[in-house]
C-alpha cells in the first residue's frame, strides 16, 4: 500500500515564525522521510527583512524599510513596506507551487511507494504580535488570492495559519504591548474571513483554519516555549499531510458554523504519546553493563600498591634482557648490524707499507684512500648504525609495551601494577607503591647518565679537581673550626684576676709555650688569629675557583644536551687528531730524510769495506809475497848464504818465518778491520734499522691516526645517536606513563559517569511524551537475562584490556572499548529491543494481575483521557460547538492490544491508524472550528487596548471596523458548574463571609458548608441573590487589586481540585503574565 502525502509550503513569517517553520520543514524531512524533499518547500520573511528560500539555503529578495522594533508604531509601516513587494512575493510563491506539481516528481515518488494528492496545503506561520510577522498574515493570504485567481485558478490549494501567542516567548511573555497586539490581529483575521473581498476579487475565505497555540493546555497546565511545541506540531502535520488522521472526515459542516454571526474556522490541535523509549532503554542497560564490566577489570576499584623492591627488581630484569645494564656497554650492542655482523671496519693503507715506499707517494695515496673510505665505507657504516640502532629501539619500545599490557591483563598484577613499573623505570614517586628500595636501585636516569659519560671525557678531569676542590675546602673549614676552638681555650687559659694585675705584673707561662710576652695584651692571640684569617683567605679563593669551574662544567652538562655543542666538541677531537696527523707526516718525511742519509751511508760503508778487504786481504797478502820470494830468491843468488842454504836449514827458516809473517798480517789486518770498518757499519746499520723502525712505525701511525680519526667520527655518530634515542626512549616512557595514567582516569571517571548515568537514568516525561518503562522495569531486564553472567565472563575472557589501551593511545579516547560494551550489551539484551510497546503492555498486565499493581489497561483508559485534553485554546462554557477528532496511532490497529482495551472500554469514536512504530503509542486531538476566541489571553489583549489612547495604530488597517470577538450572550450548559463559581468567586472575594461557623452574603443567612452555600444559589429561593453575586463578581474583577487579592486567598486557603481551578483561571484571566 502506498504512502500518502500531500505536498506542502511552509511560510515562516517574522523573527520567530521563521524559526518555527524551518524547524517544522527539518523535523518533518527527517532521515525516514528525505524523498519527500521534492514535495516540501519552506520560504521565510525574515526579521532582517529577507525572504530566503530554505530548501535551496539561498536569499530570494530583500525588503528594505521593515521596522523590527515592538512598536506602535510599526504595524502600520510594515503593512504598506510588505504590499510594495507583491510582485516579488507572488513570484516567489508561484515557482515554489509550480515545482510541486512537476510531473516527473510524481512520478518519481509513485515509483518509491508514494501516492502525491493533488491538493497543495499551505501554512502561514506566524506569532500574533511580531511586528513583520504579525503584519504580514493578511497581506500574504491576498497574495494567495490573488494567485488562485489567476495562474492557478483550476489547482487545488488551501491555506492555513499557525498562530502563537507571546506566552509561548521568554522575549514577550510580560510584554503587554504583545498582549495588545494579539488581539488586533485575529480581529483582522475575523475581517477578512468574513469579508473576503477586501483582499481579494475572489469570494471565498482566504483560509480554512486558523490553528492556534498557548502556553497552556485545556487543563490549565503549562506546556513552556515553543520550541517545545515544534517536534509536536510536525508529527500532528505529517499525520495530517499524510492523511494518517482526519483523513476521512468533511470539514464542511464545521466550516459553514457560525454563532453569533462569526465563522468557526479557528482551531486547534494536539498530540500526546506513549513511549516505549528503546534507546534509552538500551542505553540505560549499557551504561550498567559497562561500569559493572569496568569495576571487574579492576582498574575502577581501590588502587592495589606494591612494594617498590619487588617492582625494582622487575625493572632490573627489564633493563638487563634489554641490554640497558648500567655496567653494560650499550654501544657496543650497536656495534653490530641488524644480522649481528659487526659495523665498524678498521681504515688500511692499500698498499705496503715498508722502508723503500716513497713518503710524498704514500701521503698523497693515504689523502686519496681517506677520501674514498670516508665516501664509501664511512656512509656505509653509518647507513648501518642507524638502520640498528632505530631498530633496536623500536623493538625495545614493543618490548616495553608488551610488559606493559602483560602486565595490565595479568589477573595478579593489573593495571596498576604496570603503572608502577613505569614510575619505578622513570624513577618517580608512585601512587602504587609502598616501602622504599634496600639495595641498588635501577631505572632508566641511570642508563641516561651512561651514555652521558661518552662526552664527558673532555671534562673528566675538570671533575676531579672539583672534587678535589671540594674536598679541600671541607678540610678547611674543618681547620679553621679547631683553630677557633683552641683560639678560645687559649684565651680562656690567659683569663686572670684584675686584683692580680695590680699587684704585680708578672709574665703568664704558658703550658705549650715556654715564654709569652707581656709587653702587649693578647699579642699571644695573634698566631691564632692570622692563620685562621689566612685559612679564609684561602677559602675564598677555593671557593671562587670552585664556582667558576662548576659554572664551567654545568654549561657543559646543559650544552651536551644539544646535537651543536656535541657536533663541536666532535670537531675539537677530530682537530687535535688532525694536528697530530700533520705532526706525524712531517716527522715521516724527516725520519724518511734520515733513513735515506743513512742508506746512502751505509752503502758507502759497504763500498769502502770492500775496498779495504781487498788491499788487507788480496793486495797486501800478495804484495807481501812476492816481496819476500824477491829477497829470497835474492839471498839465493848471494854466495855467502848458499853455504847455508846448502844445508837445507835455511828453507825450513824463510818457510817458517813466511808462515809467521803471514799470520802476524793476518791477525793484524783483521784487527785493523774489525776495528775500523765493521765498527762503523754496525753503528750505522744499527741507525739505519733504527729508522727503518720508525719510519713503519710513523707509517702504521699514519694510518692509525686517520682511522683513529675515523673512529672518533664513528663513536660520536653512535653516542651522539644513542643520546638522542635514549632521550627519545625515555620520552616514549614517559608518554606511555602519561597515556596508562590517562587511560586509568579515563576509565574510572567513565565508569562513574556511566554509573552515574545508570543511577539517575530518567525516560520521557513531558506534556507530549511520557514513557511506559521506568528504572524498575530495567532491573527487571537485568535479573531476568540468563545470559548475563556466563557472557559477561566470556567477554572479559576474550577483550583484553591491553588491546583497549592500546587502541587509546592510538585515538585518545575509549570509543573503542564502549563501541564493544554496547555490541555486547545489544546483543545480551536483543529479546529486550525486540520487544514492542504493545508486548511490554501484555507482560506488564500479566506481571500487574500477578503482583497486585495498577492494571495496564486502567493505564491506557487514563492515556486516552489524558491525551484528549493536550488541545491549546479554552474555551467558554457553553459555546463550544467545534468538531473533536480524537485518533490514536498503534503499530498495527488489526492486531493492537491498546486498540482491543479502549475499544473494550467504549471508546468506539476513537480512529486507529498504523504509525508503523513498535516503540510508541500517539493519541493525536483535533478541534476543528472554535465559536469564537474565549481565552485569557484574548481577554487580557482586549482589556489592555481600552488602555491605550492611539489603539487604532494596532491595526494594520485604520479603515476596517472589525467586531469584537466576544459574543454579546452566554450561554450556559452546566448551570451547576456556574453557581460553584459564584460560590468559589464569592468566597474569594470577601462577598460571603463566614460568622460563627455559618456563611453570610450582606447578612443573609446562605449556609454553614460549601456545599449548602452551592445548593442555596442553585435553589429558587437564591435566586434573587444569584445575579447581586454575579454583578458584585465582576466588579471585583474590575479592581486593580484583584489579581493580588485573589493570590493571597488562594495561598491561604487548602482548596479542592474544582475550586483551585476555579480561582486559577480566574488569576490566568486577569494577569496571564504573572
Amino acid at each position: 500500500m502506498k504512502q500518502k502525502f500531500k505536498p506542502v509550503i511552509f511560510v515562516g513569517l517574522g523573527k520567530y515564525g521563521s524559526e518555527i517553520a524551518q524547524g517544522i520543514y527539518t523535523a518533518i524531512l527527517s532521515e525516514k522521510y528525505r524523498d519527500l524533499e521534492q514535495v516540501i518547500s519552506c520560504i521565510t520573511l525574515e526579521e532582517n527583512g529577507e525572504c530566503r528560500d530554505i530548501k535551496e539555503s539561498k536569499t530570494l529578495f530583500k525588503c528594505e524599510g521593515l521596522k523590527t522594533e515592538l512598536s506602535i508604531n510599526n504595524f502600520g509601516v510594515n503593512f504598506e513596506v510588505i504590499q510594495n513587494y507583491e510582485k516579488k512575493i507572488e513570484d516567489a510563491l508561484a515557482d515554489k507551487i509550480e515545482n510541486l506539481r512537476r510531473k516527473e516528481i510524481v512520478l518519481d515518488l509513485q515509483d518509491k511507494g508514494y501516492e502525491i494528492g493533488e491538493k497543495i496545503e499551505l501554512f502561514l506561520i506566524s506569532t500574533l504580535f511580531d511586528p513583520i510577522g504579525s503584519t504580514s498574515i493578511v497581506p500574504f493570504l491576498g497574495f494567495f488570492q490573488y494567485l488562485l485567481t489567476g495562474r492557478f485558478r483550476n489547482m487545488l490549494i488551501e491555506t492555513n495559519i499557525l498562530g502563537f501567542f507571546p506566552d509561548l516567548f521568554d522575549d514577550y511573555k510580560k510584554n503587554e504591548l504583545a498582549y495588545s497586539r494579539s488581539y488586533p490581529c485575529l480581529q483582522e483575521l475575523d475581517v477578512v474571513a468574513n469579508n473576503p473581498e477586501l483582499i481579494s476579487s475572489k469570494d471565498q475565505t482566504p483560509f480554512s483554519f486558523a490553528y492556534l497555540f498557548t502556553g497552556k493546555n485545556e487543563e490549565a497546565i503549562e506546556i513552556g516555549s515553543y520550541k517545545e511545541l515544534i517536534p509536536m506540531i510536525s508529527e500532528v502535520l505529517f499525520l495530517l499531510l499524510s492523511e494518517k488522521i482526519a483523513s476521512d472526515i468533511s470539514f464542511s459542516t464545521i466550516l459553514l458554523n457560525k454563532v453569533d454571526g462569526k465563522a468557526t474556522r479557528y482551531s486547534s490541535f494536539g498530540l500526546d504519546k506513549l513511549v516505549f523509549p528503546i534507546d534509552r532503554v538500551m542505553r540505560g542497560l549499557s551504561d550498567f553493563l559497562t561500569f559493572t564490566i569496568l569495576n571487574l577489570t579492576g582498574a575502577t576499584t581501590e588502587p592495589r600498591r606494591f612494594e617498590r623492591e619487588y617492582i625494582n627488581a622487575d625493572v632490573k630484569e627489564f633493563l638487563l634482557q634489554n641490554k640497558f645494564d648500567v655496567n653494560y656497554k650499550l654501544s657496543q650492542e650497536l656495534y653490530k648490524d641488524n644480522e649481528g655482523n659487526t659495523i665498524w671496519v678498521d681504515f688500511k693503507y692499500k698498499g705496503k707499507m715498508n722502508e723503500n715506499i716513497v713518503v710524498d707517494s704514500f701521503i698523497k695515496d693515504i689523502e686519496e684512500q681517506v677520501k674514498d673510505f670516508d665516501k664509501d665505507d664511512v656512509t656505509a657504516m653509518n647507513r648501518k648504525l642507524s638502520l640498528r640502532r632505530g631498530s633496536f629501539f623500536k623493538e625495545k619500545q614493543g618490548t616495553l609495551l608488551d610488559v606493559i599490557n602483560n602486565g595490565i591483563d595479568s589477573i595478579d598484577k593489573g593495571v596498576y601494577y604496570s603503572k608502577a613499573f613505569l614510575d619505578v623505570l622513570l624513577n618517580k614517586k608512585s601512587l602504587y607503591t609502598t616501602g622504599n628500595i634496600v639495595g641498588k636501585e635501577f631505572n632508566f636516569d641511570q642508563i641516561e647518565k651512561v651514555v652521558k659519560n661518552f662526552f664527558d671525557k673532555a671534562i673528566e678531569s675538570k671533575r676531579e679537581i672539583l672534587v678535589g676542590l671540594k674536598l679541600d675546602i671541607d678540610n678547611k673549614h674543618s681547620h679553621i673550626k679547631k683553630l677557633k676552638i683552641e683560639l678560645k681555650e687559649k684565651k680562656a687559659s690567659e683569663e686572670v684576676p684584675k686584683d692580680a694585675k695590680k699587684d704585680s705584673p708578672i709574665e703568664i707561662k704558658s703550658e705549650n709555650k715556654k715564654e709569652t710576652p707581656s709587653s702587649t695584651e693578647g699579642t699571644g692571640d695573634k698566631p691564632l688569629t692570622e692563620r685562621i684569617e689566612n685559612a679564609e683567605t684561602e677559602i675564598k679563593a677555593l671557593e671562587k675557583k670552585y664556582g667558576e669551574l662548576d659554572k664551567e662544567i654545568k654549561e657543559f652538562d646543559s650544552k651536551i644536551d644539544e646535537p651543536s655543542e656535541r657536533r663541536k666538541l666532535l670537531n675539537d677531537l677530530v682537530e687535535k687528531v688532525e694536528e697530530e696527523i700533520e705532526t706525524t707526516k712531517i716527522d715521516l718525511l724527516k725520519i724518511d730524510a734520515k733513513y735515506r742519509e743513512e742508506k746512502q751511508k751505509l752503502n758507502e760503508l759497504y763500498e769502502e769495506r770492500k775496498k779495504i778487504i781487498t788491499r788487507l786481504f788480496i793486495v797486501f797478502p800478495l804484495g807481501g809475497t812476492v816481496a819476500f820470494l824477491v829477497v829470497f830468491f835474492a839471498i839465493l843468488n848471494i854466495p855467502f848464504f848458499g853455504a847455508l842454504i846448502a844445508g837445507g836449514s835455511f828453507y825450513l827458516f824463510a818457510g817458517g818465518f813466511y808462515f809467521l809473517g803471514l799470520i802476524g798480517y793476518g791477525i793484524w789486518a783483521f784487527m785493523k778491520f774489525r776495528k775500523g770498518i765493521t765498527k762503523d757499519i754496525i753503528k750505522t746499520l744499527s741507525e739505519f734499522n733504527s729508522l727503518k723502525d720508525d719510519k713503519i712505525n710513523s707509517l702504521l701511525k699514519c694510518q692509525e691516526l686517520y682511522n683513529q680519526t675515523f673512529i672518533t667520527r664513528f663513536e660520536h655518530f653512535l653516542h651522539g645517536g644513542l643520546f638522542e634515542k635514549v632521550k627519545e626512549y625515555k620520552k616514549f616512557i614517559i608518554k606511555i606513563e602519561t597515556e596508562l595514567q590517562t587511560f586509568i582516569e579515563n576509565i574510572i571517571q567513565s565508569s562513574k559517569e556511566k554509573k552515574a548515568a545508570w543511577e539517575n537514568i530518567t525516560f520521557p516525561c513531558s506534556l507530549f511524551v511520557r514513557s511506559v518503562v521506568t528504572k524498575n522495569d530495567l532491573v527487571r531486564f537485568i535479573k531476568e537475562n540468563a545470559r548475563l553472567t556466563i557472557e559477561t565472563e566470556r567477554f572479559l575472557k576474550e577483550k583484553s584490556l591491553s588491546r583497549y589501551f592500546e587502541d587509546f593511545r592510538k585515538k585518545g579516547g575509549l570509543n573503542s572499548l564502549f563501541s564493544e560494551l554496547d555490541n555486547f550489551s545489544e546483543d545480551v539484551f536483543q529479546p529486550v529491543r525486540e520487544k514492542s510497546i504493545e508486548d511490554f503492555f501484555r507482560e506488564s498486565e500479566n506481571k500487574g494481575k500477578e503482583c497486585g499493581g495498577i492494571k495496564t489497561e486502567k493505564k491506557l483508559v487514563n492515556f486516552h483521557n489524558a491525551g484528549k485534553a493536550h488541545i491549546f485554546l479554552e474555551v467558554e462554557k457553553g459555546l463550544d460547538c467545534s468538531l473533536p477528532l480524537t485518533h490514536l496511532g498503534v503499530e498495527d490497529p488489526e492486531t493492537s492490544f491498546t486498540k482491543e482495551i479502549l475499544i473494550k472500554h467504549g471508546y468506539k469514536d476513537t480512529q486507529f491508524y498504523s504509525i508503523k512504530n513498535k516503540y510508541e503509542i500517539a493519541i493525536s486531538k483535533l478541534k476543528i472550528g472554535f465559536p469564537a476566541f474565549h481565552i485569557s489571553l484574548i481577554r487580557y489583549g482586549k482589556k489592555l487596548i481600552s488602555k491605550i489612547k492611539e489603539k487604532n495604530k494596532l491595526y494594520i488597517n485604520q479603515e476596517w471596523e472589525p467586531e469584537d470577538l466576544f459574543p454579546s450572550v452566554c450561554n450556559y450548559s452546566d448551570e451547576a458548574d456556574d453557581v460553584m463559581e459564584l460560590a468559589c468567586l464569592g468566597k474569594a472575594f470577601g462577598l460571603i463571609e463566614e460568622k460563627e461557623k455559618t456563611f453570610y452574603f450582606k447578612d443573609i443567612n446562605i449556609g454553614k458548608s460549601y456545599e449548602e452555600i452551592v445548593e442555596f444559589i442553585n435553589s429558587f429561593k437564591g435566586s434573587s441573590i444569584r445575579n447581586k453575586l454575579s454583578n458584585q463578581i465582576e466588579q471585583e474583577k474590575q479592581k486593580e487589586d484583584a489579581y493580588d487579592r485573589l493570590y493571597a486567598y488562594m495561598d491561604s486557603k487548602i482548596l479542592d481540585d474544582n475550586n483551585k481551578s476555579i480561582v486559577e483561571r480566574l488569576l490566568n484571566e486577569l494577569n496571564p503574565l504573572a
